[in-house]
């Protein structure tokens, strides 16, 4: 029986993002790419030097209330964490 996205669950990769802003962010982007290719809901929470900037690719974080407050409602919805620092 072939499990559906939902069952796969859910991931938000908390780091340095968007490339090239060195080798975590690299590793984020292909880590991502691999999780989506196995069908995988992936999310990254953008922690890197550029977070309070609108990025289409990740979430931003414009402060350390605001990072907690996104943790929390990554953690309701039942996301998985994965940390890069």
């Amino acid at each position: 029986m072939e499990k559906t996205s939902r069952s796969r669950g859910k991931i938000l990769i908390v780091g340095p993002y968007p490339p090239p802003e060195g080798g975590w962010s690299t590793a984020i982007r292909e880590e991502r790419e691999a999780l989506e290719r196995r069908g995988i809901e992936c999310r990254v929470l953008n922690l890197g030097p550029r977070r309070r900037e609108k990025n289409g690719d990740s979430i931003r974080v414009r402060g350390s209330f605001d990072l907690l407050a996104k943790l929390a409602w990554f953690a309701l919805r039942g996301y998985a964490f994965r940390l890069h620092m």
